[in-house]
C-alpha cells in the first residue's frame, strides 16, 4: 500500500466513486447538457415550454432524488429511454487524465463506481478520462431499482450486489 495511503485507510478494500463532478472535472460541465436534455424530455412530455418543464424538473428532484424517480411516479415513463435520452450528449469536454488513472491505479483493493446516472454514460466519461479499466464494476442508477442516492435503500442494494462490506470501504461522493 502507498505510504501516504497507510494511515487512515489501511483499512480499505472496496474504493466507490461517484461519477459525476467526482471522476471528471466540473469544469467539463456535462450536466448542463444533462439537465438541459431533462428539460427538453419534461417539455415534450408534459407539452409545456421549457421553462415550465424545468421547475417540474427540479421539483421532482428535491421531492424525490432525481427527476427520473419523479417523472416515473406521476407518469410512469420507462426510465431506460428516459436515461438514453438525457445521456446523448457531447462527451469531448472530458480530457484524457493519466494522472488521475495513475493515481486511482494505485489503490489496493476493487474499485467500483456507484452513479445515478446510467451505465452506458459512466463508460462514456470513463473511456474518455482513460479508467475504464481499473474498475471492477458499475453500479448504475437502473441497478438500485430507481432508487437514487442518497436513499438509503440504493446503498444496501450497491452493498449486496458487490458484496462490500462497508467498514472495508472508501466511498468518494
Amino acid at each position: 500500500m502507498p505510504e501516504r495511503l497507510a494511515s487512515g485507510f489501511d483499512h480499505v478494500r472496496t474504493w466507490v466513486f461517484d461519477l459525476d463532478n467526482t471522476l471528471y472535472p466540473a469544469q467539463c460541465d456535462l450536466f448542463s447538457q444533462v439537465s438541459q436534455r431533462m428539460s427538453r424530455y419534461v417539455a415534450d412530455l408534459l407539452s409545456v415550454p421549457v421553462e415550465e418543464a424545468r421547475v417540474v424538473q427540479k421539483k421532482y428532484y428535491h421531492e424525490h432524488g432525481t427527476t427520473l424517480a419523479g417523472l416515473m411516479l406521476h407518469h410512469a415513463i420507462d426510465p431506460k429511454g428516459y436515461l438514453d435520452y438525457v445521456h446523448d450528449i457531447d462527451y469531448s469536454p472530458v480530457p484524457p487524465l493519466p494522472a488521475l488513472a495513475a493515481a486511482i491505479e494505485t489503490l489496493p483493493g476493487t474499485k467500483l463506481i456507484f452513479t445515478n446516472g446510467s451505465r452506458r454514460h459512466a463508460e462514456r466519461v470513463t473511456d474518455r478520462l482513460g479508467i475504464t479499466h481499473l474498475f471492477s464494476g458499475t453500479f448504475d442508477i437502473a441497478d438500485a431499482d430507481y432508487i437514487p442516492k442518497p436513499r438509503m435503500e440504493g446503498y444496501e442494494l450497491f452493498l449486496k450486489a458487490h458484496g462490500v462490506a462497508p467498514k472495508e470501504a472508501a466511498f468518494f461522493e
